[in-house]
Parts: C-alpha cells; structure tokens; sequence
C-alpha cells in the first residue's frame, strides 16, 4: 500500500474498497478492512464503514458485510439500502425484504434507491404481494414522478412476477420509454414462456423508433426457438449481420447457436458455433442441448467429450443434457461416468434436478437399483422424482409395481400433477384396467383439481375401446372439453377394427383423414374394417381414395404405391 514516503489515507482506501466491490477481489478488501483498521481509521470515519459494508456486499460476503453493518453507529438509508441491494443481488430474496420490513419499523426514510433494491428482490422472488405494496407506497410519496429507473424497476418487479396486465399498464404510463424499458417487457414475456407477446412487442418497439441492443436481441431469438419460427430467426440472424456491430459478440452468437438448435437446424447452428470467436459452457450446452432435442444422443456425446477435450468443466445444464442423451441411446456406462462427475462436483447436493434427471436416465437405462439408490439419496424427493421412478415401471410393463408405487408417493403426502396421472392412466389403458382408469381420473379432478389434458382422455377412449364400449368411447368424444385430434380418432378406430363395428369406424375415418387427408394409417384401418366384413367393394373404393390423396406416410415407414393393404 506504501510507495516511497507516500502512506495511504482515507481517499485511498475509499478508491481501493470500491475497486475491490467492483471486480469481486474479496480477499484483496479483507486485507484492506485489515489495514484499516490497524491504522485506527474506522474509530473516526463513517465513510469507510459503509465503503466496507457496500465491498463485502458486492463480493457477495453477506455475513462480513452483516458484521459492519451491526458495528455502524448510526444506521442511515445509504447503510440500509447497501445491505438490501447485497442480499437481493445475491439471491437472498427473502432477507432483503426481512431487511425492508425492519428499515419501515426503525422509521427510516425510504428513498427511490431503497425502493429500486427491494423491487428487485420482488421481482426475482415472484412477490407480488409485496411488489404491490411497495408500488402504491411509491406512488403516495410522488416518487414516479420523472424517475425512469424507478419506473423501470417497477416494470421489471411486475414482468418478472409474470403480471403482465400491471406491466403494460405500467409501461404506458412511464414518461420516458427506451430500448431498456422494452428490453425489461420482451424480457418477461420470454421468461414465462410468452413468445407471441414477446414478438409483438418487438414489433411495436422498431415502429416506435427504437434500435434493438444485444439483450432485446438474445430474448428474440429465445422466443423464436422457443416458437420453433425458424423463418424469423432467420430475419432476426440477418439484421444482426446488417448491423455488423453484433457480428462477433459472444452472447448474441450464443442466443443464435440456440436458436437455430431448438428450429432442429443443427447444421446451420453447428456453422455459427463454429464462427463464434469464443466458445464456453454456455455455448456448448446450447449445441448438445439441440442435439439432444432431436434425439441425436450419439452426436451429443461427441460434442460433450470434444468440449471436455478444451478444458472446459460442464455445468448444471450440460450434465442434464447429457444425462438425457445416455437415456434417449441407452448409454449406461457413459452416464454412470457422469454420475461420478456430478458427485465430485457437488451438483447433488445443491441441484435437485440434476438428481430427478440421474434417476430418470437410470430407470430408462433399465438400472431399477441404481435409479432407486438415487432416489433415496436425493435431498427433496419431489413430484418429479416420483414421476420418474413411476414412468420406468410403467415403460417396462411393471404396471402392479407402477401403483403399489403411487400408494406410496400418497402414503408420504406427496401430491401427483398431471404427469403422475398420465403416467397411471396410460398403465392402465395399456392393460385394459378399465374401472381402475376411471378410478384414477376421478381421483384427479375430484380430489387434486387437476384438470385431465387430452392424452387423458385419449387413454379412456381407448381403455372403452378395448373393453368394447365403443358407444361410451364415443360419448367421451363427444363431451370432452377439446377438439378431437387424429390420435384420438386413430385409437377410435382401432377399436372399431377390434369389434368390427363398421358404422362408428366409418364415422373415425372420415373425422381422421379430414384432420390429415395424407396420413396413410385411417386408410389402412378402414380398409382392414371393411376386408374382414368381406365388403372388399368398399375396400377397394378407400383404396382408391388413397391412391388418390397419395396418403403414403404411416408411422414408422411409408406404404409403397401399388402395395396391396388387404392383407395388413
């Protein structure tokens, strides 16, 4: 600290801490704090005390900058507002606002920063309780008035809370709107999965004269996966190279590598990682994650050793993308290394979802042990885990040990969602278990309030179906709350063929090949119906229709032209 005859005085350190809070140095400011100390500085200068207070809080030290704050003499707002921007920006949501409350109590005089910190915690807490609560507390002391950050804190607070009709309403009314103000709505929008709304407002902020930045450009590029709208990705691909300011930033090339991996434009999305002037974890986890999207676990694996291979130590996000890519090919071995490396790692003990994906590649693996080892191991045993263990007894035909294991998940007072009745019912239809489907769909709207989705009702139309009910099959049809789709109408079919029931199977035909006129599959059924009820003039005729429609495509292959369907 010393040069020459020069000693450092209080400028010095105030200079030094704030440098230290700035680039994270913790260790250099703890030695710092020491000088300080031992120089006899702190019995005499409060502003040293909130420049430590305010570097420890940067650094992410919360429990050093706890102790200063307790030493001060006088706790003023800046003191106060320093320790809740510390615990909000480190993800301490809830002692940010434990903090706030006691700021009120002490009758402290709450200022705009005050207010921005404590939206923020808000905001990434999902508390829009207390987010309105402080709102029309801003709004009584006239703080809005001309203070876009303030403004735009409030907006972020609601768009994060997804409360997006108190967020545009908010928009409009700020004085001043910029490329920042729309980042913050696209911003939310994208985070709660609204990529219309993200898109539009996209729209309106180029129409109003605003210039998209590198963050307006990443979330529009999200959306765009997210919508698999690769055409206007592509749009959004090309003004970046027009700007040519873009052109090497690493974000932006990353959003793109992403993009073009969740349209299944893995080629072109392999073309931009190859451009980017850097690659890290983030961009790497984008590529494998499209490969493994389209079921590419092979190419998967290569990428992830070839990013190993460059030094670079995979995160949260890669090791789920990877333990997908080893259940979707079965590579036990592969994920039992990776397991390994999660555990040196940490990750369990820190990351429930690493733990729900290793026991779900584990039991699609067909390692029941292991995938039970895991499940104990795990620290929350949530929905997600359950549903897992579920789906692989399901998956191998262990439909009895899928329910005993239900009465359990219930026996230890976890609520199922609507994957864990999926999961049953499918079972169940798999199995002909009529009454027990009902049962198990009663229980999940009387009971949980889950509303059944249509793969629900789906497996009741085909557990009817099955049982020859085709009249209550179509009765369910008739009244479910949705639109039939062709799978619906595909299993109604094939319940007709079962029974021979031409009249109803002519009416799921006509309804299927409406959806769908080049699906082979409702031609081929049809055409079956009528074959066995020997009516081969009918056969024909539908036949013909095929031809006609060139309907080749079938599940699992196309159907040559010319090729005989009578035998089928």
């Amino acid at each position: 600290m010393k040069c020459d005859d020069f000693s450092p005085n209080e400028v010095t350190f105030l200079c030094a801490l704030k440098a230290c809070g700035n680039v994270g140095a913790a260790q250099k400011g703890e030695q710092i704090h020491s000088t300080i100390v031992r120089e006899g500085f702190l019995e005499t200068n409060k502003n040293l005390s909130s420049a430590l207070l305010s570097m420890y809080a940067k650094c992410g030290l919360l429990a050093k900058a706890q102790e200063v704050f307790e030493e001060l003499s006088d706790w003023d707002v800046v003191s106060w507002n320093t320790l809740i921007a510390g615990y909000a920006q480190n993800g301490h949501f809830d002692e940010a606002l434990n903090y706030f409350a006691q700021m009120r109590l002490q009758g402290i005089a709450l200022d705009a920063v005050t207010f921005v910190c404590v939206l923020k915690a808000c905001g990434d807490k999902g508390a829009d309780i207390n987010g309105k609560e402080i709102h029309a507390d801003i709004v009584r002391q006239g703080l809005l008035e001309n203070n876009s950050i303030l403004g735009n804190a409030l907006l972020d607070m609601y768009a994060k809370c997804g409360l997006f009709e108190e967020a545009e309403e908010m928009f409009a009314k700020l004085p001043l709107r910029d490329v920042v103000t729309c980042n913050v709505l696209i911003t939310g929008y994208v985070q709660h999965g609204h990529g219309e709304d993200a898109l539009r407002c996209f729209q309106l902020m180029q129409t109003s004269g605003f210039s998209p930045d590198e963050v307006t450009f990443v979330c529009i590029l999200k959306a765009c996966g997210c919508l698999r709208l690769l055409n206007k990705g592509q749009e959004i691909h090309n003004e970046i190279c027009r700007r040519g300011s873009f052109g090497e930033d690493f974000v932006v090339g990353t959003a793109l590598v992403d993009m073009y991996s969740k349209c299944g434009e893995l080629v072109r999305a392999h073309e931009v990682f190859n451009e980017l002037p850097t690659r890290n974890v983030v961009s790497w986890s984008a590529l494998i994650a499209g490969y493994v999207q389209l079921g590419n676990g092979e190419e998967a694996l290569h990428c992830f050793e070839q990013m190993q291979m460059q030094g670079l130590t995979p995160d949260s996000v890669t090791l789920m993308c990877m333990l997908k890519a080893c259940s979707s090919i079965g590579a036990s071995v592969k994920g039992q290394e990776i397991h390994i490396d999660i555990i040196r790692e940490g990750f369990l003990e820190e990351n429930n979802a690493i733990g729900n994906s290793l026991v779900d590649m584990y039991v699609k693996c067909g390692m029941f042990e292991d995938a039970q080892d895991v499940f104990e191991e795990l620290l929350v045993q949530d929905v997600v885990s359950w549903n897992a263990l579920l789906s692989g007894y399901a998956q191998l035909g262990k439909d009895e040990s899928a329910f005993s294991l239900f009465e359990k998940m219930i026996g230890d007072a976890k609520s199922p969602n609507l994957v864990t009745f999926t999961i049953l019912v499918n079972a169940c239809s798999r199995t002909g278990l009529l009454e027990m489907g009902q049962a198990y769909l009663e229980v999940m709207i009387s009971i949980y309030k889950i509303i059944p989705d249509l793969d629900h009702y789906t497996c009741i139309i085909d557990l009817f179906g099955r049982a020859g009910h085709l009249d209550k099959a179509i009765v369910v049809i008739e009244e479910m709350p949705f639109s039939p789709s062709i799978t619906v109408w595909h299993t109604m079919l094939g319940a007709c063929h079962k029974w021979g029931d031409i009249l109803l199977g002519r009416l799921a035909f006509e309804h299927a090949i409406h959806l769908d006129d080049q699906d082979a599959a409702p031609y081929i059924c049809m055409i079956n119906i009528y074959h066995v009820a020997g009516r081969l003039e009918d056969a024909d005729k539908i036949e013909a229709m095929r031809l006609e429609k060139q309907a080749w495509n079938v599940v699992g292959g196309t159907v040559q032209e010319g090729f005989s369907l009578h035998s089928l």
